[in-house]
């Protein structure tokens, strides 16, 4: 059978054959094609055909209705379809198209072009890529476990590009007819703001100044009102630029170039400013010089790391990206695949846990087959991230085991170190107090040598104070936050302030603590969304010590909608209010949340114990206590 092969799934599944459909079949012979193409390349072994497929009914009948599929498949779409030792893969070679895969060239491709000034093909190419679109990502299968998160990874970099060639239009000097379309964006989804960004500048570039600061003072309104943070770093300076009027802010073409002696331009200074933690002067730097020449892999990986710390966590996604397809085209998915793991971190703080789901899948399927090297590292140590924030302490206790071995075999310190770092964590999780504390004390004084990178030492940082500060070990967090401030080591902006605040609350200084945690807030929103949202529910436990509900409420709300677990805080609040029955729900169904995670339980049943004895249930008041009693004494033995 000839003919190129054309596979879709920006939309139904379908295939094509020199422009005409391929007949697939029915529901569950496009969920096989699906299913095969979201590993293609790889090997699909039958019995994840037949969970995947079959939905976890498939009976003993079911493997030869799958190889009589397969068999119909095949005659439809040849012999890229291979039978393979255990399973069976669906390759696409020379001939074969998939069209998430060109999408996603063609969009990398015009970030490229977008970010050296080529704008008219940066349009063409984000037109053409766009139109490959004809409904949703994987649309059949999209709502299945298997599919989700590679689904909504392919969503949100739709979403991106559209966002991107508002950009190309404006950039390109159409900004009279991309108001109207950034209007629609904002009003579709007015929490991204990077439709606002361009929005205000369309206006600012027509000649409505007033109109783009009445815009900014909107997005300050509905950012307080939905989220209670502030508009980014870049918001903010583009709203300074527009009041100063910046030449800065014209269209690309009337502002002055770049320096030409490289030795002493914009990338050598950006990498200078980076190695001096100094953000902000090294995003602006390493953004220049991209504009001026492109940046190369190792030089965007740079810049998202920086962009990260400064709080531009679109530009930071955006370089990361760039850097991902570079090395696939340089033929080296090892380094495509840290790229993709880094992305992770950046939709995880924004409380984005499906796409940075489809991140990692997406990474951990390009070291299939590859030899063990560092990539293997960051990959065990993300896995045992996402294994904690699923609540499986005991499996990211084993994947970030695994990420000391393999930091210790390639000699990558940080590999090791944030492998140290996220065991300490899940030891705290489950109660193994006396192995975590000394993993967390050796990993914070790793960090504080200043030996690690940036986003490594950030993340020690935040982690083992974080630990530390669950298992209620005030004085030790305490320590490790003036020794980190004293060492002049900066990690991730805002955060050591944040872990301070809540220790002055735990020790009893609340006015104290509610003013660094305002500070702290001020600095972190724009970094770690999950971050803001810890500090509103600790303003929230401040309010709500002071009687002051209706504050303690909203700050919850805030904290909440930040991705913030806003328990036992909010069942407190009901009982405050007098709403025993709400606040007996709500801290029943935190404990049931957490039957299996000891440390999270012990956390949990003060408030229960309070609430039940509130509400005249001295049953309930007395089991709960016994349990706190005898959970507290294991764990207490642990860290003897």
């Amino acid at each position: 059978m000839t003919g190129i092969v054309d596979f879709r799934v920006l939309g139904p599944t379908q295939a094509r054959r020199d422009g005409s459909p391929v007949q697939l079949g029915g529901t569950r012979r496009r969920t096989l094609v699906a299913r095969l193409l979201l590993d293609a390349g790889h090997v699909v072994s039958t019995d994840t055909l037949l969970a995947d497929a079959w939905q976890g009914t498939a009976g003993p009948p079911a493997k030869a209705t799958l190889h009589s599929h397969i068999n119909q498949l095949r005659a439809e779409i040849g012999a890229c379809l291979e039978t393979r030792p255990g399973g069976y893969a669906l390759c696409l070679g020379g001939a074969e198209v998939l069209d998430a895969a060109a999408f996603e060239l063609q969009t990398s491709a015009a970030a490229s072009q977008l970010a050296s000034g080529d704008y008219a093909s940066a349009l063409a190419c984000l037109t053409e890529a766009l139109a490959k679109w004809h409904g949703r990502a994987f649309q059949d299968v999209a709502h299945l476990p298997w599919a989700e998160p590679e689904a909504a990874r392919l969503e949100e970099l739709r979403v991106q590009s559209t966002e991107q060639l508002l950009r190309a239009r404006l950039d390109a000097g159409q900004h009279e007819r991309v108001v109207a379309g950034a209007e629609a964006a904002v009003a579709e989804e007015p929490l991204r703001e990077q439709r606002w960004a361009i929005m205000i500048l369309a206006l600012y570039r027509c000649g409505r100044q007033a109109d783009a600061l009445a815009a900014c003072r909107r997005l300050r309104t509905f950012l307080a009102d939905q989220l209670g943070i502030d508009p980014s770093p870049p918001l903010t300076a583009l709203e300074a630029g527009i009041l100063r009027q910046d030449p800065a802010l014209d269209p690309p073409g009337r502002q002055p170039g770049a320096g030409a002696d490289p030795t002493d331009g914009p990338l050598f200074q950006g990498r200078a400013a980076a190695r001096q933690r100094e953000w902000r002067n090294a995003c602006e730097l390493l953004i220049a010089a991209d504009r001026t020449a492109g940046l190369g892999a190792d030089d965007l990986e740079l810049l998202g790391d920086v962009a990260f710390m400064a709080g531009e966590q679109t530009r930071s996604i955006s370089a990361r990206q760039r850097a991902h397809f570079l090395w696939l085209d340089a033929g080296r998915p090892d380094r495509a695949a840290i790229a993709a793991f880094l992305i992770v971190g950046n939709h995880y703080v924004r409380n984005r846990a499906a796409i940075a789901a489809g991140w990692y899948h997406k990474g951990r399927r390009l070291l299939v087959g590859q030899p063990e090297g560092a990539a293997h590292g960051v990959l065990a140590f993300t896995g045992a991230l996402v294994a904690m924030a699923n609540g499986r302490p005991d499996a990211s206790e084993a994947e970030a085991a695994e990420a000391q071995r393999i930091g210790r075999a390639v000699a990558d310190q940080d590999i090791e170190a944030v492998g140290l770092t996220l065991r300490g964590c899940a030891l705290a999780r489950l109660g193994r107090f006396d192995e975590a504390l000394c993993l967390l004390d050796e990993a914070l004084a790793t960090a504080s040598t200043g030996r690690l990178g940036p986003i490594a030492t950030g993340q020690i940082f935040c982690w083992s104070t974080q630990a530390l500060l669950a298992t209620g070990d005030y004085a030790r967090a305490a320590e490790w936050i003036e020794a980190i401030e004293a060492s002049g080591i900066r990690g991730i902006p805002g955060d050591c302030q944040i872990h301070k605040a809540e220790v002055l609350r735990a020790l009893g200084q609340p006015d104290e603590a509610e003013t660094e945690m305002i500070a702290a807030r001020s600095q972190i929103q724009a970094v770690d969304l999950l971050h803001a949202g810890i500090a509103h529910y600790e303003l929230a436990m401040i309010y709500l010590s002071r009687g002051e509900l209706f504050r303690a409420e909203r700050a919850l709300g805030h904290a909440e909608a930040c991705g913030a677990v806003v328990q036992p805080g909010l069942a407190m609040v009901r009982l405050a209010q007098g709403d025993t029955r709400a606040a007996t729900a709500m801290i029943d169904t935190a404990l049931a949340a957490a039957a299996m995670d000891p440390l999270r339980r012990v956390n949990l049943l003060p408030a229960a114990i309070q609430i039940a004895t509130a509400t005249g249930d001295d049953t309930q008041a007395t089991q709960r206590t016994t349990e706190l009693e005898r959970a507290s004494a294991a764990l207490l033995i642990e860290r003897k």
